[in-house]
């Protein structure tokens, strides 16, 4: 649809006119989003009122759930209530229903759907099993996780990957060559030690020391003493 379109949408029991946006000013392009129309649009609360007045909301609808009149979007909520109250009715009823004790799980084998996405077959089973049928949504504390699920399976349906970035060259560092200038030693200059002379001995000790000398030479005299008894 070309962007500008009026067209009509369900929003969980309320037929919601909108105008269909340009996906890549919208910030919906890429190959993930090849079936699904950007749409400005007013979206009312469960009493009718919109959320924050004159607050127009960018949403995404699959191609399939979007219509160019009031009637035939009613008409197509009308049909989504009565295969819900049927999938109800048939697991209600005693041949189907599962024992107590064996919770629901998001790995729940779910039956082909009729429009034939069987890729959304985890997502519309976590849905089926954390649905708030009071308020026709899916429990708040599951919004996340419903989200996450809905985006894995989009992602295998389509192959879409994510481009990863090319590195970024990193240009080479050049290191600044630095000239080191020669250091000059100074020389080691050893101090000269002056000895002093040998000085000879005065004359006084040189006559001192030939007395003993001679004193020495001299041999020990004997004393004979005599006794007459």
């Amino acid at each position: 649809m070309e962007p500008g379109t009026q067209v009509f949408v369900n929003w969980y029991g309320h037929v919601c006119a909108g105008t269909v946006l340009d996906k890549q000013k919208a910030n919906f392009s890429g190959e993930i989003w090849k079936d699904w129309i950007a749409i400005s649009m007013q979206v009312p609360s469960s009493d009718g009122k919109p959320i924050v007045a004159g607050c127009h909301n960018i949403c995404a609808y699959h191609k399939k759930h979007v219509y160019t009149t009031t009637e035939a979007a009613a008409a197509a909520w009308a049909d989504y209530l009565l295969s819900q109250q049927a999938k109800h009715q048939q697991t209600d009823s005693p041949a189907t229903q599962q024992p107590t004790e064996a919770p629901l799980t998001t790995q729940t084998t779910v039956e082909a759907q009729p429009d034939g996405e069987e890729w959304l077959a985890e997502y519309r089973a976590f849905l089926k099993a954390h649905w708030n049928h009071e308020r026709n949504h899916v429990q708040i504390e599951y919004i996340d996780e419903a989200m996450q699920l809905f985006r894995a399976a989009a992602i295998r349906h389509t192959g879409y990957h994510e481009a990863t970035p090319e590195p970024v060259p990193v240009p080479p560092v050049e290191v600044p060559k630095i000239e080191v200038p020669p250091v000059e030693v100074p020389p080691v200059i050893v101090p000269k030690i002056e000895v002093p002379e040998f000085q000879p001995a005065p004359a006084e000790n040189k006559r001192a020391a030939s007395r003993r000398k001679k004193k020495q030479e001299q041999p020990a005299r004997a004393i004979q003493l005599m006794f007459d008894f």
